[in-house]
């Protein structure tokens, strides 16, 4: 809380809104900038693709009579002046043979006589096609067409641009976007010192405040930001409207002067639906006559509409006139401007700015969280027994932003890592021990589940007696060293290797969070210790997710990597100075201190064979993995992408459902203390899941079903979530502590979970993915109904309760 009549709490609070809404600013208008950015480039790519098809068009007429193309200096050179002159931007124009030797350059001095990288995608002799193919190499992109002779591939037509070209355009739209941000930070900073210095005394109020003027100010300056970009990328559409509308109507009138009508002109629509391919800024292209009416269409991918005459007074409609002077004809050449493309890419752009403020908010309530707990850090030290519940809070706060920090790393690159073992999977194009390819690029994921289990048997035999803090150090250092490699992986085998050190270092520390829990809380607060872990588990998935895709989206998967790096080594610094590092004692009621001991194997085959902990395991936790791992980890963002065709930020955003459910832990939590029915309750979420993929399966599937299976899975998640460790721990299994029996029995979900995504992959191949989905959720339904019959509710037996 900001109290005016201490100053440093005062200016520290304001230090706290004033980093967080600056974060959340410039990362929204990073974020602009740089979708911006990539549509102009794509705007400039499909606009020098209209004067490399004039320069293809004339090159292959000359080589179709028959000419060498090693013999047309007299052709192409004039052909480079022309287009250099007419079109900005282009640097320089090469053509080269099919050797990749240099023919012609516009270039007055070249040091190369070849061109200095491969191109095509490695393709000998690419395929012919309309779309323009580029690539970068160091400050320039290169727009790279192919030159056919005959059938023959003949060799290439290149044309750079430079990357400083494109700044220089941005950089006009990131003044405006700087200029706004700034005024906004300005009056939103002021607003609040004003509302904390009229306000004080309410600590209600000012959460209150600093929520609404967060969510303000993100939503002014993405407004702003919105307007300004629609007007731009409209402006830049029509632009390449004018360029391919003189382009066509060069082209038809030489033949239009011959014939003075259409009525002789053969293949009209083919020409049209040609030059129109690979320009995605134009959605039709139609030639009509005099009184508006269609004569000839051609329309980019999806088909328009079917009427007859054109409204030219459409502000998306660009018109060319191709009537030839002194003819008693009069024809006209139309484009209209992609107005979905339009509006999917500030669609996406508001989902960014959408994103970033929900992020903002958290990470607000975080960094308060963190400033109370630096300036209350003695509390922790105090035996949880004895806290205050002022202390207790302060434990709780430790609990909460170590597991937020963490989780963050490790959950950002949710949403794309299955999308990247793809990609690297296909590019290196390597089987693995004659097994499918679905097979092998569930890999990684099982690799990555191996180092957790793996970690949470070292961890359960071996670390027990040293400090959380240690362990987490320790853990965290190899996470981030299984993320490097991670970035450096380009084969399946190196990055299945990658992916089990990082599993390795989450495990860890994931088996590590029970002991924080258990040491930091008393059984007074044991619950809400739990429900602040599962909370601050869910505000990490809800931040992380949909901000790991969005990077990816923006800059690419390295990118996407790195960002999990930084938050993972944030958690290791805040590890270091923030958590005592004498591992804490417990004290039974004679008052003798106790050491806890590490797990032996009969402690671990005593949880094993515990019927608390195996109806538990096979009716609930088994399906549940399933969903988890399998589906939710690994296949539903391929299915996303592949088959919905979303891009990696709609996919972390789609995946964030699963997570804003599970914000509601702790009121389930209590929930759960008066319905007093844990296995009740275990058993709906359960159900709830089964019964959304069985309607899945059985029906269509779709996009709503979809998006259903999401929440329901959410819910299945939340109760889990919020009751699985207090049910658990209340076996009371004979010689085995709470938090060994905890440790113990996620140990032996790890162990199972190794399996899951291969296993779930196979069920996918064989019996396709609406059919998987209802099988599982069969299994899931009818576990909870098994668990409901055979399971124990074991913290509210009269036994317990004496």
């Amino acid at each position: 809380m900001v109290n005016v009549k201490n100053r440093r709490t005062f200016f520290t609070g304001i230090s706290v809104f004033a980093v967080i809404l600056a974060l959340g600013l410039v990362v929204n208008g990073a974020l602009g900038i740089s979708g911006f950015e990539g549509v102009y480039r794509d705007a400039l790519i499909s606009r020098y693709n209209i004067d490399g098809k004039y320069i293809k068009s004339r090159i292959e007429s000359n080589l179709n009579l028959g000419k060498k193309l090693y013999l047309l200096e007299n052709t192409v050179r004039p052909l480079f002046s022309q287009v250099l002159d007419s079109s900005a931007g282009i640097e320089h124009i090469y053509v080269s043979d099919e050797h990749n030797e240099i023919l012609y350059s516009s270039r007055s001095v070249i040091s190369q006589q070849k061109i200095p990288f491969n191109y095509y995608e490695g393709e000998k002799e690419p395929s012919e096609s309309n779309s323009p193919y580029s690539l970068k190499f160091l400050d320039s992109t290169f727009i790279c067409i192919p030159l056919y002779s005959a059938d023959s591939f003949a060799g290439s037509l290149l044309m750079e641009f430079s990357q400083k070209y494109v700044a220089s355009y941005i950089q006009q739209y990131s003044k405006f976007s700087l200029k706004t941000g700034m005024i906004l930070f300005l009056v939103a900073l002021v607003l609040y010192i004003i509302g904390c210095l009229a306000f004080s005394e309410s600590e209600s109020f000012e959460n209150f405040f600093t929520v609404v003027l967060l969510l303000t100010s993100q939503i002014i300056f993405s407004v702003f930001n919105y307007n300004s970009y629609n007007n731009a990328i409209s402006s830049i559409f029509n632009a390449n409207m004018e360029r391919l509308g003189h382009s066509v109507s060069t082209a038809i009138q030489d033949p239009l002067k011959m014939e003075e009508t259409f009525d002789n002109m053969k293949d009209v629509d083919v020409y049209l639906a040609e030059r129109i391919s690979g320009n995605n800024q134009c959605s039709g292209i139609f030639i009509i006559d005099k009184d508006q009416k269609i004569l000839y269409r051609a329309f980019n991918e999806t088909r328009g509409d079917s009427s007859e005459v054109l409204d030219l007074t459409d502000s998306d409609i660009t018109v060319v006139d191709l009537t030839v002077p002194d003819s008693p004809y009069y024809y006209r050449l139309a484009l209209r401007i992609n107005r979905p493309l339009i509006n999917s890419v500030l669609r996406d752009m508001a989902l960014d700015s959408g994103t970033i403020i929900i992020v903002a908010l958290i990470f607000a309530f975080i960094l308060k969280s963190f400033i109370i707990l630096i300036q209350n850090r003695k509390d922790i030290l105090v035996i949880p027994k004895e806290m205050t519940p002022s202390q207790s809070r302060t434990a709780l706060r430790l609990i909460e932003i170590s597991t937020f920090v963490f989780m963050f790393a490790a959950y950002e690159t949710l949403s794309f890592i299955p999308l990247y073992i793809q990609d690297v999977f296909r590019s290196s194009g390597s089987y693995f021990m004659g097994l499918s390819s679905e097979t092998v690029e569930s890999l990684p994921v099982t690799t990555y589940m191996i180092g957790i289990m793996i970690a949470m048997f070292f961890t359960l035999f071996v670390m027990k007696q040293i400090s959380v803090r240690k362990r987490y150090v320790i853990m965290s250092a190899i996470f981030i060293a299984g993320s490097f490699l991670t970035i450096f992986s380009k084969d399946i085998v190196l990055f299945s290797i990658s992916r089990l050190i990082c599993g390795f270092g989450f495990g860890g520390i994931l088996l590590s969070t029970s002991s924080l829990v258990i040491e930091y809380t008393s059984s007074r607060t044991r619950s809400a210790g739990f429900g602040t872990n599962a909370a601050a588990f869910a505000s990490a998935s809800i931040s992380s997710i949909p901000i790991g895709g969005v990077v990816v989206n923006k800059f690419g998967y390295e990118a996407g990597i790195l960002v999990s790096i930084f938050f993972a080594f944030a958690f290791l610094l805040f590890a270091m100075c923030c958590l005592p590092e004498k591992k804490r004692l417990r004290i039974k009621k004679n008052g003798k201190v106790v050491k806890s001991r590490n797990v032996t194997l009969k402690d671990f085959f005593r949880v094993f064979f515990s019927r608390h902990v195996l109806t538990y395991i096979l009716f609930i936790n088994i399906p549940f993995q399933i969903i988890y791992w399998g589906l939710f980890q690994f296949l539903l963002p391929l299915y996303m992408s592949d088959t919905l065709k979303l891009s990696q930020g709609n996919i972390g955003r789609i995946l964030g459902i699963f997570s804003v459910i599970s914000l509601f832990a702790a009121s389930v939590s209590r929930l759960s203390d008066k319905a007093r029915n844990d296995k009740l309750l275990i058993s709906l979420g359960a159900c709830c899941a089964g019964i959304a993929m069985i309607a899945f399966g059985y029906g269509a599937g779709g996009f709503i079903m979809f998006i259903v299976i999401m929440v329901a899975m959410g819910i299945d998640n939340l109760f889990i979530d919020s009751i699985e460790e207090v049910y658990l721990e209340s076996g009371h299994i004979k010689h085995v502590s709470e938090e060994n029996l905890l440790q113990t029995y996620k140990v032996i979900e790890k162990v199972l979970s190794v399996f899951i995504p291969s296993v779930t992959s196979i069920i996918i191949v064989n019996s396709g993915f609406n059919k998987s989905l209802m099988v599982i959720g069969i299994y899931s339904a009818i576990g909870a109904v098994l668990f409901l019959l055979f399971g124990k509710n074991g913290r509210w037996e009269k036994k317990h309760e004496k």
